[in-house]
């Protein structure tokens, strides 16, 4: 979870995040039928579902 920057690490908790990576990795092998390395994965997962992603926020009542 260190390599996710810190930028983006607001949008998702680190379990969140890393069942996330693991998901993404998995689609990637079946796309590419053969295992994916997880910095590959974890490449692939920043730049195409971190940084696409709005950062989540919180509302309070009243806004």
């Amino acid at each position: 979870m260190a390599a996710v920057p810190a930028e983006l690490r607001g949008s998702r908790d680190d379990p969140e995040l890393f069942h996330e990576l693991l998901e993404h990795r998995y689609f990637l092998s079946e796309a590419a039928a053969r295992p994916v390395e997880n910095e590959v994965a974890l490449a692939s997962y920043i730049d195409s579902v971190l940084r696409t992603r709005p950062q989540e926020r919180i509302l309070l009542e009243g806004e």
